[in-house]
């Protein structure tokens, strides 16, 4: 298996063409320079919302978890998604872990493979069932694709359980990666540019990110090349990015995205929007290295991630894409 995730080397084509996405050095070199001397604290795993169990059972919960992250938001003027669970409401990605937990204590036994496979459209509605009647999760007919296909590979290609996968990868991140890449089609956030592949890989990464802060970077989440992996393009970090003004729009770009216009998944303004935001966390990754303040990306991507968790001065509306990517 391929020990790089290649996703700086496939996506550098688009860097490098972008004429829609402008990274604004000067604003990377203050940041650096202002970050240098900050702790960049990554929280622990949170159990309040996820589920704890054996190895066996964490393993495949973290899968079927990171098989349905993506894409949470309502449609304009819409209710989002949100769920109660233990007196709380949650929406997003807190609501999905919450929700297959709460499957799991109620005996559903959600996070086992031949489950998954099987799964119907109504077991799936009544995992995600929300407080709000009428609103469900996002792109649900997407999920049940997910949760089967999730299912169906465990039990083709590892007995039912993401633990030996996971032990196949020998303390690999990239293994992990290029693995899930591999054999489950839905992590495949794999691009053309000019007929050229570009790589993304989001919930792939995040995915061995996930493994390593569930399992506490022991055992099945000890790995010893987190350093290849890249920040995670999602929809939060490259509109804190834009509010620091690191990253910079066209004009025509910026109308869209302020408009919140649908992008299409794969076009070259969501490309160019990714592999910016990817390119810019990389920048500051090499300038904190080079101020002797080395940063791993994953902790770069939660620094920049909790930044956006309270409106930013000038924060603009984040690019609207329907994908099951992120």
């Amino acid at each position: 298996m391929s020990s790089s995730v290649n996703v700086l080397e496939t996506t550098d084509i688009v860097r490098r063409e972008s004429t829609l996405v402008h990274i604004n050095e000067e604003a990377v070199n203050k940041y650096s320079r202002e970050w240098a001397d900050r702790p960049f604290l990554t929280p622990p795993w949170d159990t309040s919302v996820h589920y704890e169990g054996t190895d066996e059972a964490l393993a495949n919960y973290i899968l079927l978890l990171d098989s349905l992250n993506f894409c949470f938001w309502p449609d304009l003027g819409q209710p989002k998604w949100a769920i109660e669970y233990h007196g709380q409401r949650l929406n997003g990605y807190q609501a999905l872990a919450a929700s297959l937990k709460r499957a799991i204590e109620q005996g559903t036994p959600v996070n086992e493979a031949s489950w998954m496979a099987q799964a119907s459209l109504e077991d799936i509605k009544g995992i995600f069932k929300g407080l709000d009647p009428g609103v469900t999760i996002p792109l649900l007919d997407k999920r049940l694709e997910h949760v089967n296909q999730t299912g169906r590979v465990l039990l083709d290609k590892f007995q039912g359980q993401f633990s030996i996968a996971l032990t196949s990868c020998q303390g690999s991140a990239t293994a992990l990666v290029n693995l899930l890449v591999e054999n489950f089609p839905s992590f495949r956030d794999i691009h053309s540019w000019k007929g050229q592949e570009v790589r993304i890989l989001k919930r792939a990464q995040i995915t061995a990110i996930d493994i390593y802060g569930s399992f506490g970077g022991q055992g099945l989440g000890k790995f010893y090349d987190l350093d290849q992996l890249t920040v995670c393009a999602d929809y939060k970090i490259p509109q804190v990015m834009r509010a620091l003004g690191i990253l910079e729009y066209a004009p025509e770009l910026a109308q869209k995205v302020d408009h919140q216009e649908l992008l299409p998944s794969g076009s070259r303004e969501e490309m160019e929007i990714r592999v910016g935001m990817i390119w810019a966390a990389e920048y500051i990754r090499r300038q904190l290295e080079a101020r002797h303040s080395p940063k791993l990306a994953l902790e770069i991507d939660w620094f920049l991630w909790n930044l956006g968790q309270e409106p930013l001065p000038s924060e603009k509306p984040y690019h609207r894409t329907r994908t099951i990517f992120y």
